[in-house]
């Protein structure tokens, strides 16, 4: 046997050990994650009659339901840096590497003709607002009409909103740091919302047939 190749079996029995306790830490770490998310889903799951999904990664807590006749997806995201929101600039409002726990909702099976989304909107050479955002002006207009906004903007710390009509989804994000959930009365204060904006897609966002 060579030197080198006595030295190649000498360093992948260092190396072995090594991967062995990387993979044990990475999930005992895993398994606190999930668990801290299991108890923070755990005074919220009775509303939507939630049951909680292990989400494999630990990066998220993933809890599923119903609500007033709507499948709900629910998400904590742990001291995360989101990523800009869709159509651009910031989500929340802040800047963009700023730590933040997130919790999301999603009510899905929802058909819908085109997307739409409120959030935070960057101006060229106005200060940036929140607003609602579409790149149908007929669409806008009707969103408009009916009080999209307004509905939104009686929330107490203002939300993301966005449906998409490919995935047929309405979800709502909110930066609830430095918590992970929110208090059971606001939960249903942001499904109730998710709801009647759901309600507010059919009627003026419907799919056209033919």
């Amino acid at each position: 046997m060579t030197k080198e190749t006595l030295d190649n079996l000498q360093g992948a029995a260092l190396l072995i050990p090594f991967l062995i306790l990387c993979y044990f830490i990475g999930v005992t770490v895993n398994k606190f994650q999930q668990s801290r998310y299991k108890r923070a889903f755990a005074p919220i799951a009775p509303i939507i009659e939630g049951v909680f999904h292990h989400d494999g990664s630990g990066d998220s807590g993933v809890m599923a339901g119903s609500y007033r006749g709507h499948k709900v997806i629910v998400r904590i995201t742990m001291n995360t840096t989101v990523s800009p929101s869709v159509g651009g600039g910031d989500m929340l409002g802040s800047a963009i590497n700023q730590r933040r726990n997130l919790f999301e909702i999603e009510l899905t099976d929802l058909p819908g003709a085109g997307d739409w989304s409120f959030q935070h909107r960057a101006h060229l050479f106005q200060k940036a607002d929140w607003g609602l955002s579409t790149s149908d002006n007929a669409l806008l207009a009707r969103l408009n009409e009916v009080g999209t906004g307004e509905a939104i903007q009686a929330m107490m710390h203002l939300p993301a909103v966005w449906y998409s009509s490919m995935g047929k989804n309405l979800q709502y994000r909110e930066d609830i740091h430095p918590s992970l959930a929110p208090r059971p009365d606001r939960f249903q204060q942001q499904l109730d919302l998710l709801v009647h904006l759901a309600e507010i897609n059919a009627r003026v966002n419907p799919v056209l047939e033919g």
